[in-house]
């Protein structure tokens, strides 16, 4: 049975009904079902989650609003996956799913291997494709696993 450890919120609703145990690693705690364990954010903080929660699979799904200001974007969607993917690594090498941005390969055809387009006037595009490249990247090195998706869309409520 896998164990999930997910950093951001939405993606724990779909996870739960599976029955497998859920951990988040947060900012602040949420309005989760009892079930969900619950990790403050701290980049010492995300070992020992990853070593209490028992996780199996990280999911890193969080994200700055799409109109931050750039700083906000380089520091989460960069800087804190390059920190997320050194401690996965150094942790047993769980496997990392990132969630990226259907746009980085937009207007043309976004599949797999193809790359984002770099002439983004977006600092969240920009930093969304920077992090996709970082956990590409990051696959196989030291045995890590990682897979970067682009969903069409997600909009909504806690999107």
């Amino acid at each position: 049975m896998e164990t999930y450890l997910v950093i951001g919120r939405t993606i724990v609703k779909a996870l739960l009904p599976r029955g497998s145990p859920v951990a988040v690693f947060d900012l602040v705690q949420r309005d989760f079902d009892e079930k969900v364990q619950y990790f403050s954010t701290d980049p010492i903080a995300l070992g020992d989650a990853i070593k209490k929660s028992g996780a199996t699979i990280l999911f890193q799904t969080a994200s700055p609003h799409y109109d931050a200001p750039v700083a906000v974007n380089y520091k989460v969607s960069v800087d804190d996956t390059k920190t997320l993917l050194e401690v996965a690594s150094a942790n047993g090498f769980i496997p990392v799913a990132q969630i990226s941005f259907s746009t980085l390969g937009m207007p043309e055809t976004s599949t797999n291997g193809f790359p984002f387009r770099k002439n983004s006037l977006s600092s969240y595009n920009k930093t969304k494709g920077i992090t996709e490249e970082l956990v590409l990247e990051a696959n196989g090195k030291n045995g890590l696993l990682t897979v970067a998706t682009r969903p069409s869309g997600i909009y909504g409520p806690q999107d």
